[in-house]
């Protein structure tokens, strides 16, 4: 009997330290739990827009563009969540131009990043994106953002004349 006692004795040390172990793994795994929910950004909620100039200048954050005629400008969407953390959006964004002067070139994969063209129309209207910030397979939540654009009009090259009705002229 002495044999299976010995036995028994190091079978509860190894239960013993298997029990320490396990509530180590727990308190681990509560921890990550813990980071994971800091680092993690939430569902998107807005678009930020990253603007490259015809000149290279980079522009962060921003919602309104005076653009040349003539000229093309490369824009990327950039979906936050509610604490401004970049995250991603479920499938890919939609954009679209309500200004005739500007079409939308070069859209890539994801829909975010396009570029913003322009000829010798002016115009005055928003470049909109569209994207669904609900992950899950299920639901649609849809967010939108707005980059508002002018393309003025250029220097003046002509002038036209407009003739009027005659008037005759009292003595």
């Amino acid at each position: 009997m002495g044999l299976f006692t010995g036995i028994e004795k190091r079978l509860d040390t190894v239960a013993a330290r298997l029990g320490t172990l396990i509530e180590i793994q727990e308190q681990n795994n509560r921890l990550l739990t813990k980071i994971l929910a800091v680092i993690t950004p939430g569902p998107a909620v807005e678009f930020s827009f990253v603007v490259t100039t015809e000149t290279g200048e980079v522009l962060e954050g921003v919602s309104v563009v005076i653009q040349n005629r003539h000229t093309t400008i490369h824009v990327k969407g950039v979906p936050k969540d509610a604490d401004g953390n970049v995250t991603t959006l479920d499938g890919a964004a939609k954009v679209t131009s309500a200004n005739p002067a500007v079409t939308i070139q070069n859209l890539s994969e994801d829909g975010l990043e396009f570029d913003m063209r322009t000829e010798g129309l002016a115009g005055i209207g928003p470049v909109s994106m569209e994207g669904d910030a609900d992950k899950s397979p299920d639901a649609v939540k849809l967010i939108s953002g707005k980059l508002d654009v002018t393309v003025p009009a250029g220097d003046a090259v002509t002038v036209d004349l407009q003739v009027g009705q005659e008037t005759p002229n009292t003595p």
